[in-house]
């Protein structure tokens, strides 16, 4: 009984196998084998699959992610030199060194734009000439529309407004010049206002000496400023005292070694960028290095990302050849107006670098450039001969 099941068996597999007619010895062969071990779909492979397309998809939206929203918006101005603006040129979507420009249309001569934490507002300033005796911080919408001022009543100068980071105050400098004079040889104060105008204190005392704005603390508790002599210390004009950071009260006061002017603190609050100018030589020349200065946010750790030296002989040639001021040139040879990009691994600036004291007025040789922290690598944005400033990146 057990010799004729097997034999049973036997047949009913070699009819399943059967070829159809006409197919070769190899078809038969494969047929009575497909036929006795049916073939199956591999779970393993299809897991994989899946598995991959998933990866695949994380990627894109990671990188969609980082594209549209972590890298920003870096924006800024740009003046021919001395004609009406042109409007304020945004760089948007920055992303590894790609780069989609539009317009939009601020009039008026504005100056030092700053947009909103949630990028639908702007503040800036605007002078009645040069050397401005009136400027005056306002808000509007992004294009432009529904300005408001909100210095008015302050009177002086008002200018180098920067948005708190919940958007509730803005920090500027305030100075009281006399007829003619530079608001610089009045004296600048440190100064925060409400983002709908309403109230507004100085944040140093005034025997304290002049100081100026340059930084929100990452949760908007405290401020980076830049601190000039006492009135009546002695001190030579002009003499700087340095980087502090203080409570918008001005209660708790700690200094910032190694922090030069127009500090910026990173948006993760541990570093902090600076433009310092140290004065040295090169080749026997004496002038000045500026550098784009990278701390820790308690100022140690001090790393030179950028510098360029800038040597009096060529800025006593620009003088004669283009006029201007040795200041000037020399703060907008850069590295300056350092602003970071909101991931915090990139760092956007000015400069004229390398200056050409030859070259066309010093302003027109100012570009846009941004340093990655992540490769070391300097990416020039612009290259042209207008003049780009007002540095802002959310």
């Amino acid at each position: 009984m057990a010799n004729e099941h097997w034999a049973d068996r036997f047949v009913s597999l070699t009819l399943a196998a059967r070829p159809a007619p006409g197919a070769g010895f190899e078809a038969r062969a494969l047929t009575a084998m497909a036929a006795a071990h049916p073939r199956r779909h591999s779970r393993l492979v299809t897991i994989i699959i899946v598995a991959a397309l998933l990866l695949l998809l994380a990627a894109c939206v990671f990188a969609a992610v980082r594209y549209f929203f972590v890298e920003g918006t870096l924006m800024f101005l740009e003046d021919d030199g001395g004609k009406p603006p042109a409007a304020p040129r945004e760089v948007t979507r920055f992303f590894s060194g790609d780069l989609q420009w539009s317009e939009s249309s601020l009039y008026g001569r504005p100056r030092t734009i700053d947009l909103s934490p949630d990028g639908h507002q702007v503040c800036f300033h605007r002078n009645d000439g040069f050397p401005p005796q009136k400027s005056d911080v306002f808000v509007a919408h992004r294009d432009g529309s529904d300005e408001v001022n909100l210095t008015a009543a302050l009177g002086g100068v008002n200018c180098c407004p920067k948005w708190s980071p919940d958007a509730s105050m803005i920090g500027f400098s305030h100075a009281d010049p006399a007829e003619g004079q530079r608001p610089c040889r009045a004296g600048w104060h440190a100064w925060v206002i409400s983002a709908d105008g309403f109230d507004a204190w100085p944040i140093l005392p005034a025997s304290r000496g002049t100081s100026r704005f340059s930084g929100w603390s990452p949760d908007g508790a405290r401020v980076l400023l830049w601190e000039g002599p006492v009135p009546d210390d002695g001190a030579p004009e002009g003499v700087n005292r340095g980087s502090i950071t203080t409570d918008i009260w001005g209660q708790d006061i700690r200094p910032l070694p190694n922090v030069g002017i127009g500090a910026e603190w990173s948006p993760d609050g541990t570093k902090i960028v600076s433009v310092p100018s140290v004065l040295g030589h090169l080749g026997g020349d004496p002038g000045m290095w500026n550098q784009l200065l990278l701390t820790a946010a308690d100022g140690s750790d001090p790393e030179v990302l950028v510098e360029q030296f800038v040597a009096d002989k060529d800025i006593e040639a620009h003088l004669l050849a283009q006029g201007g001021t040795a200041g000037s040139i020399v703060s907008w040879a850069g590295p300056t107006h350092t602003v970071w990009s909101p991931s915090g691994d990139k760092i956007a600036f000015l400069a004229a670098m390398p200056f050409d004291p030859h070259g066309p007025y010093h302003i027109l040789q100012v570009e846009v450039w941004v340093y990655d922290l992540t490769t070391d690598e300097l990416i020039r944005i612009t290259d042209d001969d207008v003049w780009q400033h007002s540095l802002t990146w959310r």
